[in-house]
């Protein structure tokens, strides 16, 4: 018998319908999650990571929201010491992950969607020390105008207003300098430090990220992280 089912059937008046999860035997699932733990070397791939913890209670989100876009788990301590994040200030036991990308850009490209709000790309190479920055790999005419002043919080100018204070902080900012500070609105200590790095690199200071704007940002933060 090659694979192992679990079937989960639901009647209806006109018939059956049957979902089927496949698990191939000589693949291990040790937490019983559904999916294959495959540890991964430095291979120098990018893999999203989608989910951590310690326990299946810890990652069963992770699987349930991830399992149809492939799904698997690893061990940290037996797959590339990259970079990973941290559960709960610590090192975490397992990670679940995505694969299967071209590249960096390729993964950011997906991590940077509303449903990936929380994941984090890394580069399984030995040593890294960071997460992938995606501003510093994605096509900079893709890189969103955000900022200005009263403007609502999406998810999505969240995540991207969240790297960009990362970013200004790798960049040597005086005014945005604590990762305290990161938080994902446009607020006013990241307008004035918006401008002010607009005044050092000679751009209008317009307090608004434009794509002059991330291209001096990127010149001077990207090459800054270890991955």
């Amino acid at each position: 018998m090659a694979v192992m089912a679990v079937a989960a059937v639901i009647g209806l008046s006109g018939g059956a319908v049957t979902a089927f999860f496949t698990q191939p035997e000589d693949l291990p699932d040790p937490l019983g999650l559904g999916i294959p733990m495959v540890n991964v070397g430095c291979t120098g791939e990018a893999l999203m990571i989608v989910g951590r913890g310690n326990d299946a209670r810890d990652l069963r989100d992770s699987v349930v929201d991830f399992d149809a876009e492939g799904a698997r788990y690893l061990e940290p301590a037996k797959s590339c010491d990259t970079a990973y994040p941290p559960y709960e200030g610590a090192p975490a036991t397992y990670a679940v992950y995505l694969s299967g990308y071209a590249d960096t850009e390729a993964a950011c490209t997906v991590r940077m969607r509303n449903d990936h709000k929380s994941d984090m790309v890394t580069v399984m190479r030995a040593g890294n020390t960071d997460a992938v920055m995606c501003p510093c790999e994605l096509d900079r005419t893709s890189l969103p105008e955000i900022g200005g002043e009263g403007l609502d919080v999406t998810t999505e100018s969240a995540m991207w207003t969240s790297a960009y204070q990362n970013m200004l902080i790798r960049a040597g900012s005086k005014i945005l300098n604590d990762p305290k500070q990161v938080t994902g609105q446009f607020d006013k200590v990241t307008l004035d430090a918006t401008r002010a790095f607009q005044a050092e690199t000679l751009l209008p200071p317009l307090g608004k990220v434009t794509t002059d704007t991330w291209v001096q940002l990127r010149s001077k933060a990207c090459r800054t992280y270890n991955y």
